[in-house]
């Protein structure tokens, strides 16, 4: 859930658009979820729209297709998501300081490794998207 609250607010700075187009999102989150997220994500989506968090318009140019954005709701969620999971970062930090130097700094190369791999992974996949949706105009 707070993958799509977190995609939907970076959506403006690379794209200067207000909402994002609702197949694109779901792409994005199969992609980055893998396929058994296929099945969640309408159910996600559906839940979202429903409490209020995301704000859903057809589109204009396709009335067959939804451009999605994030709600004041939403973007307060998504700030008390960001808050736990820094209070989650301060307890892991502490608990990895524990840890001999050794062990801290393969833990901590371990975590780099996976971080580049899935931040890569998730520009390119936003630069492809961006990409197509300048293309189709």
């Amino acid at each position: 859930m707070d993958a799509m609250l977190w995609f939907l607010e970076a959506v403006p700075a690379f794209t200067k658009r207000r909402s994002y187009p609702k197949a694109s999102l779901k792409k994005l989150i199969i992609r980055w979820y893998g396929e058994e997220s296929t099945r969640n994500f309408e159910r996600l989506y559906k839940q979202l729209r429903d409490k209020g968090f995301i704000h859903s318009e057809q589109n204009p140019a396709n009335r067959r297709a939804h451009n999605v954005k994030l709600t004041r709701t939403g973007r307060r969620l998504l700030n008390q998501v960001k808050a736990e999971r820094a209070a989650d970062t301060a307890l892991f930090t502490a608990e990895l300081l524990k840890l001999p130097k050794a062990d801290r700094e393969v833990v901590l190369s371990w975590l780099n490794t996976i971080a580049k791999a899935g931040l890569i992974q998730m520009i390119e996949e936003a630069s492809a998207v961006a990409s197509r949706q300048r293309d189709s105009r």
